[in-house]
């Protein structure tokens, strides 16, 4: 597959083409990929996904951040490289996104935080006023994260930026997670894409929450965003004592939830390459819905989905295959830092490593860890 391809950002505007030569090798793929499509748009009524439409940052004309010629100017790929003097925390990242999301969300606690983002919850402005009470209010989680153009990120593979036309004459660059969500807006096992506001150097992608209802809903503090709202992880399913918290039933249940969503991305050739407790969340009816898609894996033919390296994660030591203990074990690897992330050197199949994480996850859930 040629270079551009690996990437379903690309390939996706291709493959929806019927008159292209990939929609044509690969005629399944075209037409999931465009029944998908359409159903999204009309679940949502076509209502638009990027919203963000600013022009001027810093007193630069620079157009809209989502559009061609910013993300293609070579002179806007400097946003993507935030100022080492920058101090890159919860309350800079959340106070430096599009100030239209203010418009449509009141942010007031945080999910989840890591190196390269933050989640934030949220709740609907419009319907606020109808009281705190859940399910009355829309709530939502905003994935916030650096922006990085198509010119900033064009020598790094997945690319992150991915075009659509969203209801325009002109193409609009969405971030690529967001383009998977849309694709998997038929499933119920992943967040529902609400809208996306690509601005200068951060993006915020606005999805459905899956949160504990029971959860005090108050208001934070203006620019305080320490309030924690953790959502109800695999993690906690997991017993370290080895007593399982869940009867046989309940894990099926599970099971076969996760199974499905492997199997919705399974039909368009995205494959998860992070799938751990920490990614799937759990409602109080044991409801599963897969997240964090900014590490995913997309081919067109089976060579497409072997890698020659793998990412050692420390904390996933649970995870780890007979094959991988056997590369961290050879002397070459005595003097590593185990503490840190590493890549090994290691052919492994993502599809068949995506299948060995599902099981692993089932026996955590079938007998704790």
């Amino acid at each position: 597959m040629a270079r551009d391809e690996m990437c379903l950002s690309v390939a996706a505007r291709h493959l929806l083409d019927p008159h292209s030569k990939l929609a044509k090798k690969y005629p399944d793929l075209h037409r999931c990929l465009q029944l998908r499509l359409e159903h999204a748009y009309a679940s949502r009524n076509r209502t638009t996904i990027s919203r963000c439409d600013h022009h001027v940052f810093n007193g630069f004309e620079l157009g809209r951040t989502d559009g061609a010629i910013f993300q293609e100017e070579e002179n806007s790929a400097r946003i993507d490289f935030l100022n080492p003097i920058f101090n890159d925390t919860v309350s800079s990242r959340v106070n430096n996104i599009c100030e239209l999301v203010g418009n449509h969300v009141e942010i007031y606690g945080l999910l989840g935080s890591g190196t390269f983002g933050a989640v934030y919850l949220a709740r609907d402005r419009q319907s606020v006023s109808s009281g705190p009470n859940w399910p009355e209010v829309r709530h939502y989680a905003v994935k916030v994260e650096r922006h990085v153009t198509l010119t900033g990120g064009k020598h790094v593979l997945p690319i992150s930026m991915a075009g659509i036309y969203d209801n325009a004459q002109s193409v609009r660059f969405i971030p690529i997670e967001a383009l998977y969500l849309l694709f998997l807006s038929h499933s119920a096992r992943f967040p529902k894409l609400d809208s996306v506001y690509v601005h200068d150097r951060f993006q915020s992608i606005i999805m459905s929450a899956c949160v504990d209802p029971a959860l005090d809903r108050r208001t934070i503090q203006s620019g305080d965003y320490a309030s924690k709202f953790p959502a109800f992880s695999g993690r906690y399913l997991m017993s370290p004592n080895r007593i399982p918290l869940l009867d046989e039933m309940a894990v099926c249940k599970i099971a076969s939830q996760l199974l499905e969503g492997i199997v919705d991305m399974a039909q368009i050739n995205l494959f998860h390459c992070d799938l751990s407790v920490n990614n799937f969340l759990v409602d109080p009816q044991l409801n599963v819905q897969l997240i964090d898609l900014g590490n995913v894996f997309f081919g067109l033919e089976d060579q497409d989905f072997f890698n020659r390296k793998y990412a050692y994660i420390p904390f996933q030591e649970y995870q780890m295959s007979p094959e991988l203990l056997e590369v961290v074990l050879r002397p070459e690897n005595n003097d590593r830092d185990w503490r840190n992330r590493s890549w090994l050197t290691l052919r492994n199949d993502v599809r068949r490593t995506l299948l060995w994480k599902f099981g692993v996850i089932i026996y955590g859930l079938l007998h704790g860890l």
